[in-house]
């Protein structure tokens, strides 16, 4: 199979275990017959009885619920019936990883996917026997030694086989030594260590993946099993895949095929290129059709893929000559150091400066020869593979700056469907979807490209245990928050008036802090702009509130977690984080999290399916107050600002169950402990807050429809 072939599967890719025995040895043949493979796996599995689940269930640690007895159970059933896709819906605290742990010990070979790498910590820690897999990044390389730009160790992203396209003693390969490393089931061979592992080092990277093959369960995160499976394909189909925050797939394979083309892209490749070949942003008009469109960017990118070859040669080139001419200085050095007294210091010191130079110019050719590999291999050519096909499936998001013009632009698939099965649900005979926000089983596997007949895929819901009390949630509609063109709503408002808005809202959101003065909570702002806003009004601004950027994100949870009456103002943390217990008692939602509609593909999505818009806003919203109540005893009171969720929730009621079974009337507000002796405050917290502009435009709404009756 070429490298791009991974995009559509053959029809006997799925035997891929299998092939003739010509010029294989006898150990090799034997080694392979003992693989277990996942139709045979199936065939057992099928073979045992109910007991044997609940035997892999892991008691020594927990001691196993109702709950999960129930979706072992009907999981079981369901592959006894012949169903090769479970979808599990279940709130947290139900205790999805030690039901995703019984399930791969029972399995005996599986993966289970996670959507972050904390989150794969998490299983991890409490799993001693599972494994991880992470990418090259993450690990130092032994061979390169220093990278002189940022003065630490290469990572083996950037290693010596990536970068100098050498062979690696350190890594495994096919030809036979005393150490095995793993049987590779791509190749139908076994892989060995050139050297003695246990004596002498071997490559990190390689090391963990060899481990993470060898074990009959496997920790991923979206993000890598996506680039691996695709491409390097070491770890294949295994009997059961378990997707953990599965409402997440989706934008992780949007993530994993989108084709971000930057200025800098341009930059380096035209440095290349003769002064006739050079690339430059196509542009188009604003009101073009978008299949129009896509057919003159089809063009542009395929002369781009055309031209890159070109590049790459060229790059080559360039580096092999850089690297003879470091070989030579790397030897005159040395017989300088040896010889020093026939070498005048100044021109020891021009050597080295010289052979640094030379370091650098290698090190931005080895950057600038992975960027461009990536682009052609991993985005460009399944592009190009796809628009020959789905041309009416792709748009294309601009981004333009006043000064220079357009400075990036990607291409985004509108659905991935049709993708989704030969990118990630093969690898897994058995597929298993865990969310606690899947609300709508049909719909949730109609996006994915899964059949929801009830005769093929199985759904698990289970009804969450929180006390009411425990989990109240107040609409307190104080105004209509759509305030921008990427909603439902449109405003004439200018900035400042825009701007004078959000501060009487902060006003009154300091109101409500204040009724928690010890305790931490978070604020969900949706964007940083109103992040921001709370920077410059709030009155907690330089004491409780701690804000984040899209780096520190990690670093400002753990100071809200040491910081009492922490609270934390984030445009992005509506999944993911788990603010048990003391780290949230409250939690302020501002504005209904509609997705942004200035985003091309949200645009276009919008215009095929406005439902699935609906869902989505539903999904984001119900995970976004999940933060704070993570389990039976805890709680946490959800204060919603946006006057248009009342209607939301009648548009959508048959999806919004899990936010309507905590819905308190708003009078009920005044019964809270922190406002029982504070009438006038509770009276406050209901009050609108005006929006001039708005409130005009209601009015001049109502006098046309009055006025056109008299017609």
């Amino acid at each position: 199979m070429d490298d791009d072939d991974f995009l559509y599967p053959s029809d006997d890719e799925d035997n891929y275990y299998y092939s003739d025995d010509e010029g294989v040895d006898e150990e090799e043949v034997a080694s392979r017959e003992s693989i277990e493979t996942p139709e045979k796996l199936l065939k057992q599995w099928n073979s045992k009885e109910y007991a044997h689940i609940i035997e892999c269930f892991p008691s020594l640690k927990y001691n196993i619920r109702c709950a999960q007895l129930e979706i072992l159970k009907r999981t079981i059933k369901a592959l006894y019936n012949g169903k090769m896709t479970i979808l599990i819906q279940a709130p947290t605290g139900v205790g999805k990883s030690a039901i995703s742990y019984t399930v791969l010990v029972f399995s005996e070979y599986g993966y289970v996917c996670s959507s972050t790498k904390a989150l794969q910590e998490q299983i991890l820690g409490d799993y001693s026997d599972l494994v991880r897999a992470y990418g090259r990044a993450n690990f130092t390389c032994l061979r390169r030694g220093i990278n002189p730009k940022t003065k630490k160790p290469y990572n083996c992203e950037h290693g010596a086989c990536q970068v100098l396209k050498e062979s690696c003693p350190l890594k495994p390969t096919f030809k036979k030594t005393p150490w095995k490393a793993y049987f590779s089931v791509k190749d139908h061979k076994q892989k060995y260590w050139q050297i003695d592992p246990k004596k002498t080092r071997v490559c990190p990277y390689w090391e963990s993946k060899a481990t993470a093959l060898n074990n009959f369960a496997v920790v991923h995160n979206y993000s890598y099993i996506l680039a691996e499976a695709n491409h390097a394909r070491e770890f294949t189909t295994r009997l059961v895949l378990i997707g953990d925050e599965a409402h997440n797939i989706e934008s992780k394979i949007i993530d994993f095929i989108k084709i971000p083309i930057t200025l800098d892209h341009l930059d380096v490749i035209n440095k290349f290129l003769d002064a006739d070949q050079k690339v430059r942003f196509v542009k188009t008009d604003k009101d073009m059709p978008n299949f129009t469109k896509m057919r003159l960017y089809a063009a542009w990118v395929t002369d781009l893929s055309n031209k890159i070859p070109v590049v790459q040669d060229r790059i080559k080139a360039e580096a092999m000559k850089a690297m003879d001419e470091r070989e030579e200085l790397q030897t005159k050095l040395a017989e300088c150091v040896k010889k020093k007294e026939k070498w005048p210091e100044e021109e020891k010191r021009d050597l080295a400066e010289r052979l640094e130079a030379k370091e650098m110019r290698l090190e931005d050719l080895f950057d600038i020869q992975n960027k461009i590999d990536k682009l052609m291999k991993r985005q460009i050519n399944f592009y190009l593979k796809d628009i020959a096909v789905h041309l009416e499936n792709w748009v294309v998001k601009v981004e333009e700056d006043k000064l220079f013009g357009i400075k990036r632009i990607e291409f985004q698939p509108i659905e991935i469907s049709q993708y989704a099965k030969g990118l990630y649900f093969r690898l897994g005979i058995v597929n298993i979807l865990q969310s606690a926000t899947i609300l709508d089983p049909v719909r949730f596997c109609t996006r994915l490209g899964l059949d929801p007949n009830p005769n093929v895929t199985e759904y698990i819901e289970i009804e969450p245990n929180f006390p009411v009390e425990n989990h109240k949630i107040f609409n307190l509609n104080w105004a209509d928050f759509g305030q921008c063109k990427n909603e439902t709503t449109e405003t004439t408002e200018t900035e400042e008036e825009l701007e004078d808005f959000y501060r009487r809202v902060i006003e009154r959101i300091d109101i409500i802090i204040d009724l928690f003065p010890d305790e931490r909570g978070i604020i969900h702002a949706t964007s940083y702009p109103i992040a921001e806003y709370f920077m410059k009004y709030s009155k907690h601004a330089n004491w409780r509130l701690t804000f984040h950027g899209k780096e520190d994100r990690t670093e400002k949870l753990e100071e809200h977690k040491e910081k009492k009456g922490s609270v934390l103002v984030s445009p992005s943390m509506t999944e993911g984080v788990d603010l048990k217990d003391d780290l949230s008692r409250f939690q302020i939602l501002i504005k209904i999290p509609f997705p942004d509609m200035s985003d091309e593909r949200v645009k276009a999505r919008m215009a095929k399916d406005t439902e699935g818009y609906y869902y989505e806003t539903a999904v984001t919203l119900i995970q976004s107050i999940g933060r704070s109540v993570r389990s039976e005893k805890d709680h946490a009171i959800t204060f919603c600002l946006d006057n248009r969720m009342p209607g939301f929730i009648r548009l959508n009621r048959n999806i919004m169950d899990l936010y309507t079974r905590y819905l308190c009337p708003t009078w009920e507000i005044k019964k809270l402990d922190n406002l029982k002796d504070k009438p006038e405050v509770a009276k406050l917290l209901t009050q609108k807050i005006k929006r001039p502009k708005k409130e005009a435009e209601k009015l001049m709404d109502k006098k046309k429809r009055k006025y056109s009756k008299l017609f």
